[in-house]
């Protein structure tokens, strides 16, 4: 890569440490803007903006826009493009002209010039690509717009001509291995935004995870534009006004350009039937509850449930002047008092799990009923069953019908009538391979070039005050990556107890909870955790679906964390915390365990979700059931859509077949 590659590698380059940069709004499906006043590696200030685009969401594409005559501004350049977000893009020369190629459809509208010799190719509106051509000709390409340098080619830096060492506002844009395409500007000329050079945006282009990037026209060009932000839209500082405002923007000669169709986001609980969602779960009296202890715990008295209740141990809240305690009161119980476990008159607390990792092949019947009369006949019902992500552990029988989402859905639509059940049903056949890390030494860890999943997710992986002093007690001054994870996994195994949840649409602010209880069931535990290594920078992202052991199917949550030289590493933090009720293991096998579950995953699972909170497609119209997780299937009625939530539900999964 010649002696600037050997210089970067030898010499600290001030790069922004990403996850300092702050998830501010989320633009639409797919698109998000994350943004960070926040010292470089040397300690000067800086203001990035980062535009974050996946572009596997449908509806999404790219263009270049430019004014009927002369320079007019990227706003509205934007505006009158019908965009939803828009960059500064190319160089202009002092006659107002295009400084390179600049074309579109095929139309000439730039100079072509050898000095431009990196450029923007937009042959797929849907994904941006760069290309380099020594003549500036870019022969061939329909729709391309010069700009430069390059910073960034399959991940290595390219050699340094024409780089030079002056600090100044930067555009630039790039593309990720996964299909990601980054705008980025950095802010500066200013006390509260230094600016970067050439090298330290490469090096930044590159910590966000870049594969490709090219640098665009900066200085006051630099601009960053969101159909929906206040005032004039630009939501970085362009400094022409030399105020750090976004007043100061300059008139430029094009911009790239984002389109999207925007269905309506998944409505969201309102906060007033949230709370009403939650107490109807407190539904037992305190006699109703003791006649269910005397069912379970062995010679259960009201003096017992007086003494666990003073103990803290059974979930209660005061609804309409009167005590009403949680429906599984007694479950919890059990979790949470060895002596009540001693006296459990049937079933187990604890279930021994399996470390099988090899190899499986599982057939699925989901179904999904609804109650008769739950809905009026002759109405139509539409609904949504769990399917199998792709992955490199999971390799569905795929069908074409089904999108590829973060939580994949089979829709599907029936008519209700009148005395019956609507029955909804789905089958499908997955290959599914267990997880074992070997060699998990802390000597070989670092941390990925990539950096998403290192960002908070409202409204369940926020970095609160409480949570940032939480995960610096946690981890102190450890910056080696694996044992910053492994000391987070620890701590929730030391410090959680097992809880069956309130339903999670419930709850507003999940590890809020947890952390003030110090109790979880598997996804709260899991988004817990997936909080306290994203404060340090690790990537953490979700996975749900099914546990399908046999005889004990069951939902469940955990997650997966990045670390290099291993990639993803699968962490069950749930599996560890019922450790702690697994009464019949000893410390050695506790200890054998809990190392398992921290890089391995047996292979009796299915995956529907690879992250949470994600709308369905196509989305729900109606409120959904659970807005962070998909296991059980969503449904809704009618026009306008009424949410059919799970008393109206019977949801199954049955292994037809395992091989």
């Amino acid at each position: 890569m010649g002696w600037l590659l050997v210089w970067l590698s030898a010499v600290a380059i001030a790069q922004v440490e990403p996850s300092g940069l702050r998830t501010v709004r989320q633009v639409g499906p797919g698109i998000a803007l994350r943004q960070g006043s926040l010292p470089d590696a040397a300690g000067r200030p800086q203001f990035v903006s980062v535009l974050d685009i996946d572009t596997a969401t449908p509806g999404i594409r790219f263009g270049f826009a430019a004014p009927a005559r002369g320079l007019d501004e990227t706003s509205d350049l934007a505006r009158r493009a019908g965009a939803i977000a828009a960059i500064n893009a190319g160089f202009f020369t002092k006659e107002r002209q295009p400084d390179g190629a600049f074309r579109i459809d095929g139309h000439d509208l730039g100079i072509l010039s050898a000095k431009r010799p990196a450029a923007v190719v937009l042959d797929d509106p849907a994904l941006p690509r760069l290309q380099e051509d020594a003549t500036g000709a870019f022969a061939g390409a329909r729709t391309v717009l010069a700009a430069g340098p390059v910073l960034l080619r399959a991940g290595e830096f390219p050699q340094p001509s024409p780089w030079n060492d002056a600090r100044h506002p930067r555009s630039a844009i790039g593309t990720t291995a996964d299909r990601r395409v980054l705008l980025v500007t950095v802010d500066g000329r200013a006390k509260e935004a230094t600016g970067m050079t050439f090298a330290e945006l490469a090096a930044t282009m590159r910590a966000l995870g870049c594969h490709d990037a090219i640098n665009l026209d900066g200085g006051g060009s630099t601009t960053l534009w969101l159909q929906d932000a206040q005032g004039n839209g630009v939501v970085n500082h362009p400094c022409d006004d030399k105020r750090f405002d976004p007043a100061g923007e300059r008139a430029v000669i094009n911009a790239i350009i984002v389109h999207a169709t925007r269905p309506a986001h998944e409505p969201r609980l309102a906060a007033e039937e949230r709370v009403l969602r939650g107490n109807r779960e407190f539904s037992l009296t305190r006699q109703a509850l003791l006649t269910a202890l005397q069912r379970r715990v062995r010679a259960a008295t009201d003096a017992d449930l007086s003494t666990w209740d003073s103990a803290g141990l059974l979930d209660s809240l005061e609804i309409a002047g009167e005590r009403r305690f949680h429906q599984s009161a007694v479950s919890n119980l059990f979790f949470r008092d060895a002596g009540a476990r001693t006296r459990r008159l049937h079933g187990a607390t604890w279930i021994e799990p399996s470390f099988d990792t090899g190899e499986k092949t599982f057939t699925i019947r989901m179904t999904l009923t609804v109650a008769a009369d739950a809905v009026p006949a002759g109405e139509e019902v539409r609904a949504w069953l769990p399917f199998p992500q792709r992955d490199d552990w999971q390799t569905p029988q795929d069908d074409d019908t089904i999108p590829d989402a973060p939580m994949r859905a089979r829709h599907l639509i029936a008519r209700a009538a009148a005395g019956q059940q609507t029955l909804f049903r789905s089958e499908f056949t997955f290959t599914r391979r267990g997880v074992r890390t070997a060699g998990l030494d802390a000597e070989k860890a670092h941390r990925p070039t990539d950096r998403r999943f290192t960002e908070e997710q409202p409204p369940h992986v926020m970095f609160t005050p409480a949570l940032r002093a939480l995960a610096k007690a946690i981890v102190g001054d450890e910056a080696n990556p694996l044992r910053i994870a492994r000391r987070c996994y620890d701590w929730c195994a030391d410090h959680l107890t097992y809880s069956f949840a309130r339903e999670y649409v419930t709850i507003a602010d999940i590890p809020a909870e947890v952390l003030a209880t110090r109790r979880a069931d598997c996804g709260q535990a899991t988004l817990l955790f997936m909080t306290l290594c994203r404060l340090h920078g690790i990537p953490a992202r979700w996975q749900s679906g099914w546990t399908l052991l046999p005889g004990h199917e069951n939902l469940h949550d955990w997650c997966a964390i990045r670390i290099e030289p291993w990639g993803w590493l699968p962490i069950d933090v749930n599996a560890a915390i019922e450790l702690r009720h697994a009464d019949g293991l000893d410390a050695r096998e506790r200890a054998s365990q809990r190392d398992f579950w921290f890089g391995n995953l047996d292979a009796w699972r299915f995956v529907a979700n690879r992250d949470h909170g994600r709308d369905l497609a196509p989305p729900k119209t109606a409120v959904r059931s659970d807005d962070v997780d998909f296991q059980r299937g969503e449904a809704e009625w009618g026009s306008p859509a009424r949410n059919l939530w799970y008393e109206d539900l019977d949801w199954r999964l049955e292994v037809v077949g395992v091989k």
